[in-house]
């Protein structure tokens, strides 16, 4: 049975190889039965030699429902680190903050998270493990999320 189908674009504005900071934009748009969603991201990244640090912010939109009428929001920031131990690992932390708007009105109580990542390179081809662990004790939210994100490069 389908749900739905997502398109996402990344559009690299400077690259950190090149530049002193690298930017990145990100558009995610996704809609399905009953479902339509929109995420935006700003990207910035920092390289210094085998140290990569990156600041991402995000703005997610939600409409779903019979009549798309349900709708809700949420503003996330991360932060993290990296060191490449080699051309093929990396290993670092993240910290996660999170503030949900339901109905898009008041936001609930911010959900604050962190924990190790480890990334894999091979060719053109990438992934990213990280273990998040909430901070905040926020009862409607997971205490632990394992997150995995892979891409290419073309």
């Amino acid at each position: 049975m389908f749900s739905d189908a997502a398109l996402e674009l990344i559009y690299n504005i400077c690259n950190p190889e090149k530049e002193p900071i690298g930017l990145a934009v990100y558009e995610e748009i996704d809609g399905g039965d009953h479902r339509f969603g929109s995420e935006s991201k700003l990207i910035a990244q920092k390289n210094l030699g085998p140290v990569v640090l990156a600041y991402n912010t995000t703005l997610e939109a939600i409409w779903q429902g019979k009549e798309l009428a349900e709708r809700e929001a949420e503003f996330q920031q991360s932060i993290g680190g990296s060191y490449e131990l080699n051309r093929h690992f990396s290993v670092g932390a993240e910290c996660v903050h999170e503030i949900a708007f339901p109905k898009w009105s008041r936001s609930e109580h911010p959900v604050i998270s962190g924990g190790p990542n480890v990334s894999i390179h091979a060719g053109k081809w990438w992934a990213t493990f990280t273990g998040l662990a909430q901070f905040t004790r926020a009862p409607d939210e997971p205490d632990f999320q394992l997150r995995a994100i892979a891409g290419y490069t073309f």
